[in-house]
């Protein structure tokens, strides 16, 4: 049951991850930036403000965070221990 539950919730964060589509053609952010994610926020970064140098920046970052959950949830799935 507890690998179960690990391995869905893990899956779940790895989609929120890259989830953009949804948030941004229901609320474009929100009121306020509330409901503004990474890939929005890169998004504004990139094309609105025109700022590549930080838009490439926070994807690497976004990638970055990515390969730790993906790390964490392969581990899972092995069998593994998390440390």
């Amino acid at each position: 049951m507890q690998k179960g539950y690990l391995c869905a919730k893990f899956e779940l964060i790895i989609w929120t991850i890259k989830d953009f589509a949804i948030i941004y053609l229901l609320a474009r952010g929100g009121p306020s930036r509330a409901t503004e994610t990474l890939p929005i926020y890169i998004y504004h970064l990139a094309f609105q403000f025109f700022d590549f140098g930080k838009a490439a920046a926070a994807g690497v970052v976004m990638l970055l965070f990515s390969l730790v959950f993906i790390v964490v949830y392969l581990k899972i799935l092995s069998g593994g221990e998390i440390d």
